[in-house]
């Protein structure tokens, strides 16, 4: 019993180090408020573990703490994120900085998928659309999701890139300037459940359009010719939330003759930085579009750009100190044949007030903010790739591309 006791005081007294030291247990209230942390050792012992964590780097032993594992023994974690996008983030940075070797994002004691070294976008696969993944630490690319007889036509993620809807078909394309698609489905799935639920099914129409209307709203509108006059098309708008369930149902009437075919939505630029430190404000004058960058500490404004071509997004990093505007494409006709002319796409430094870059020469889409990384869509002609450029360090740090193309929402048609 003796023996027992010293062993239980040992084992209390190397508790308090650990709590007032370097590293300490984790707390119920804040794995619940802050449930993902970077996982980068295992040790059978306490006493291990607590060693492992005097050695380590001096600006993570305020941020490590020991988890005891169920099944038994210890493992050392640091930090404490909201989702795997955060925890994912932090220990990318620390791998790039050569800190640490190698790390698993966890989830109340439980391997979860990385989502923020892991992307996903659009490839073919086996001569169909699929959703393919890359990591950014390997720079390989793996299949994520296909389906025999399914043909992936759009991916879009939630803002911590854990919920993720994609629409499938099993054909589409465009017959007189009209698209089409053939038996449309929508599909959404968790990527820590890994787990594919088709959510609803569309059938046959004319147009599949899906996107984000905020945070917790996902929207689909499905557009299809009334099966009793043909100049009608009903349009049908579907509500879901981040979990994929549906909630609001609506349905619209067009008239061909007089409303035409329902456009696709343009995005809307966002005109004010995270920080609230900056404003883009956009002056058009003589066709020509003018940028403005107002600084609200400085009480400044400065022209940062000027262009012909329609300003057709624009997008902040988190910490608001980077502004990326895309250009319009527009078209013109040569011999009677439609030719896609290219676009542009400015990196603004929004604190020193300057241009880092301007990529032209392809038409660019689909702008991805993903920590310090810019994703985007190069397309021209039969091209369509994904470049991955590196806004800190300006420079591009990968281009993702496959055999009949790849991209990060959709493919060409």
């Amino acid at each position: 019993m003796r023996y027992f006791n010293i062993r239980a005081l040992v084992a209390g007294l190397l508790i308090l180090c650990l709590l007032s030291c370097e590293g300490n247990i984790s707390s119920s209230n804040s794995t619940n408020l802050h449930p993902y942390s970077i996982l980068i050792e295992k040790y059978d012992k306490l006493d291990l573990a607590t060693q492992f964590i005097s050695k380590a780097d001096v600006k993570l032993k305020k941020i490590m703490h020991i988890e005891q594992i169920n099944a038994g023994g210890y493992q050392v974690l640091i930090g404490q994120y909201a989702n795997s996008l955060d925890a994912g983030e932090f220990a990318y940075d620390l791998v790039t900085k050569r800190i640490i070797k190698k790390y698993i994002i966890v989830h109340n004691k439980y391997e979860v998928p990385d989502e923020f070294s892991n992307v996903l976008y659009i490839s073919n696969y086996e001569g169909r659309p699929s959703i393919c993944n890359y990591n950014l630490i390997s720079k390989k690319n793996t299949v994520f999701w296909s389906k025999w007889g399914r043909k992936v036509t759009s991916l879009i993620l939630s803002d911590n890139s854990n919920s993720l809807f994609f629409t499938t078909a099993s054909g589409y394309g465009i017959n007189r300037g009209i698209p089409y698609i053939h038996e449309a489905s929508l599909f959404h799935m968790t990527r820590e459940n890994n787990e594919s639920v088709e959510v609803t099914y569309f059938g046959d129409g004319y147009q599949l359009f899906s996107y984000w209307e905020s945070n917790d709203t996902f929207k689909v509108n499905f557009t299809l010719i009334n099966q009793f006059d043909s100049k009608i098309v009903n349009q049908k708008i579907c509500s879901y939330d981040t979990l994929g369930k549906l909630g609001n149902k609506k349905e619209r009437k067009y008239n061909l003759l007089k409303d035409g075919f329902p456009a696709i939505p343009n995005r809307t630029p966002i005109y004010y930085s995270p920080n609230h430190n900056f404003n883009l404000r956009i002056v058009i004058d003589q066709n020509e579009s003018n940028c403005y960058l107002k600084d609200f500490h400085e009480h400044s404004e400065i022209l940062i750009a000027s262009t012909k071509l329609k300003i057709r997004d624009a997008r902040w990093s988190k910490d608001g100190n980077y502004l990326f505007i895309l250009a319009q494409n527009s078209y013109s006709y040569s011999n009677r044949k439609k030719v896609e002319l290219t676009g542009e796409l400015w990196i603004i430094d929004a604190l020193h007030k300057k241009r880092l870059k301007v990529f032209a020469g392809f038409k660019y889409e689909n702008l991805l903010v993903h920590g310090k990384f810019l994703f985007f869509d190069e397309r021209l002609n039969s091209i369509a790739k994904i470049c991955v450029y590196d806004f800190t360090d300006n420079k591009v740090y990968d281009t993702i591309a496959s055999s009949g193309g790849c991209g990060l929402n959709n493919l060409p048609l």
